[in-house]
């Protein structure tokens, strides 16, 4: 397996959790806002999150190398 290149994209000296707590690789992903209504209808929706949900693992096996079909 190819080594993950790690690039942040914001501070992690805040005050959330999983951002300072985490002891194994991970991703953290927002999907929206529940304070946008649109955003809020749409997680409501299970095609939308299955959607949702395969469109990261599609991105994850391509950043890592990996064939994933969906």
């Amino acid at each position: 397996m190819p080594e993950a290149k790690l690039i942040s994209y914001g501070s992690t000296s805040a005050g959330i959790y999983v951002l300072r707590n985490i002891t194994v690789p991970s991703v953290l992903v927002e999907l929206g806002f529940l304070t946008n209504t649109s955003d809020a209808y749409l997680m409501q929706d299970e095609r939308w999150a299955d959607d949702a949900a395969h469109a990261i693992a599609d991105g994850m096996a391509e950043f890592f190398g990996l064939s994933q079909a969906s």
